[in-house]
């Protein structure tokens, strides 16, 4: 995940990055690989994959 405020606060996107990285579940960035790769291939349409992805934050927030 790239978080970038043009240089001009640096300590800000550090702060930004660092808490949304603690709200985002471990392996949902290969879980995006994976439904991206999914989609490309007709097998998924992103509304499947966005419910899927809902599905799988809601089980972390339990």
């Amino acid at each position: 995940m790239g978080i970038s405020t043009g240089g001009s606060s640096p300590a800000l996107a550090r702060y930004l990055k660092e808490t949304l990285k603690e709200a985002i579940p471990g392996g949902l960035g290969g879980l995006a690989r994976q439904l991206g790769s999914l989609i490309r291939q007709g097998d998924y349409t992103r509304e499947q994959a966005d419910e899927l992805i809902e599905r799988k934050l809601a089980e972390h927030e339990k």
